[in-house]
């Protein structure tokens, strides 16, 4: 059965409604964060009164071996690197006959690399001061790009994952690690000096409603899906 068929027959025993409150809920909170941060971008206030002193305690405190590892965690979770991994678990899922987590996963990862190109012509950021770049950057600073597609990449790769594991030691393991990932890349675009504060925050925001977005339609269109749960009265609503 696949993962996201598992998900909706858990959803008909839990009223799939509820869940789906909960999924509109989280995404309405992050949305509000996410238009409140594009404003204060938008009007050069607000949090963006952080930006500079974050990029200036970032340059001061570079070193030799955190410049290396801040640049191979950049790369890790560049486009190039999220294609690949959102198109070699789509494959694994397609193998193992699990459909309908396959399409999750690549609708995820297109519709996060659209959002961030969209996002990006509208504001038309413009980066930290290049001088204190460590790594070549020529597109619109905002939203961070590497934090957005990595926040939807990752945490659909994770929850596809998760919910097929059956161990709950396993499951925390694997999230936390996707966790960190996902702050340590959106940390080395700070540190390399290509990204306002701002820029990473928007991109984790963003990032996080369009993964809850996928997951919940994911959830809602299984659970209408799936089988009744066994000993449900016939013609009973979920």
């Amino acid at each position: 059965m696949g993962t996201v068929t598992k998900i909706g027959c858990r959803l008909r025993g839990v009223r799939p409604a509820r869940a789906v409150l909960v999924v509109a809920v989280l995404a309405a909170v992050a949305a509000t964060a996410a238009a409140l941060i594009a404003d204060n971008v938008l009007d050069a206030d607000g949090l963006t009164g952080f930006d500079r002193p974050v990029l200036a305690w970032m340059v001061a405190h570079r070193a030799p071996v955190a410049t290396a590892v801040a640049t191979g965690v950049t790369d890790a979770g560049g486009t190039i690197s999220m294609a690949v991994l959102a198109a070699c678990v789509a494959a694994w899922l397609l193998w193992r006959g699990r459909r309908g987590s396959a399409v999750l996963v690549v609708l995820t990862a297109v519709g996060a690399a659209a959002l961030v190109t969209l996002t990006k012509a509208l504001v038309s950021r413009v980066r930290p001061p290049v001088a204190l770049h460590l790594i070549t950057e020529t597109s619109a600073s905002f939203p961070s790009g590497h934090t957005l597609g990595s926040t939807a990449v990752i945490g659909v790769v994770t929850a596809v994952m998760v919910v097929a594991m059956h161990r709950g030691t396993g499951r925390i393991m694997l999230v936390t690690a996707a966790v960190t990932a996902v702050a340590a890349i959106g940390l080395s675009r700070l540190y390399l000096g290509v990204h306002w504060t701002t820029d990473v925050l928007e991109g984790w925001l963003i990032g996080g409603v369009w993964l809850v977005l996928c997951l919940g339609a994911a959830m809602w269109w299984s659970a209408r899906q799936a089988p009744p749960v066994a000993g449900a009265a016939p013609g009973a609503r979920p």
